[in-house]
């Protein structure tokens, strides 16, 4: 199944979203842990900080706008009261979220699997250009493995392809966002009708873009992890 064939899961129940993650915020390495509340929040556990050396407070609740929408707040993390991460489980596998957090109006990605810590190679230091996009990225969302292939034409502008084994390959055109150097808008030419990757780079390593696709029929998180 393609990616772009997915539909927006039923109802969820808390335990499809509860378990063990390894966390990449913005390309820092965590561990997260969440186990149905009896309280006020639907969700509750701990993050344990590989980069602080801290462990901290989890509260999460799901549902909203989209029954596999996910808000997880980190208490007393980062210089902050609580920082909230706003993602989205996978549909069909329901072991990863993908998506975005605030960092005093900053804007940053991240993105977790239900699976053993990956070290990301870095890819580039100093600040965000619009050619840190190019190069061969694997996609991770549901649907099967993906490959994508950006190339820098000029300015802010990216070409590519997307391309799925059994599922052929799509046309990409996007965009680096004018004002926020770390946000990205891709245009792919799927079947079924139009669907936009919106991500954002990991501002550090620059080795990941994290996010989701919205298609006609869904919304779907999805992170890029950098190949080459």
């Amino acid at each position: 199944m393609s990616v772009f064939d997915a539909d927006s899961p039923p109802i969820l129940q808390v335990n499809d979203f509860a378990g063990q993650y390894t966390w990449y915020d913005d390309g820092w390495l965590g561990r997260l842990e969440l186990a149905e509340d009896t309280g006020e929040a639907q969700l509750r556990g701990s993050y344990f900080s590989y980069r602080f050396q801290t462990e901290h407070v989890v509260t999460a609740d799901f549902g909203g706008e989209w029954p596999h929408e996910i808000r997880v707040r980190i208490h007393d993390f980062n210089g902050l009261d609580a920082q909230e991460f706003t993602g989205y489980l996978s549909p069909a596998r329901r072991n990863a979220i993908a998506g975005v957090t605030y960092w005093r109006q900053e804007r940053y990605a991240f993105f977790a699997k239900k699976s053993a810590p990956r070290l990301l190679p870095a890819f580039r230091r100093g600040e965000a250009e619009p050619g840190d996009f190019a190069g061969t990225f694997a996609a991770r969302c549901d649907g099967g493995p993906a490959t994508v292939v950006l190339e820098h034409l000029d300015g802010r502008r990216l070409s590519g392809t997307w391309a799925q084994p059994g599922g052929g390959s799509h046309d990409v055109t996007g965009e680096v966002d004018a004002d926020d150097p770390l946000l990205v808008r891709l245009a792919i030419d799927a079947p079924g009708g139009p669907a936009t990757f919106t991500g954002s780079l990991f501002s550090r390593p620059k080795n990941a873009v994290a996010g989701w696709i919205d298609t006609p029929r869904t919304r779907i998180g999805c992170s890029l992890v950098r190949h080459s």
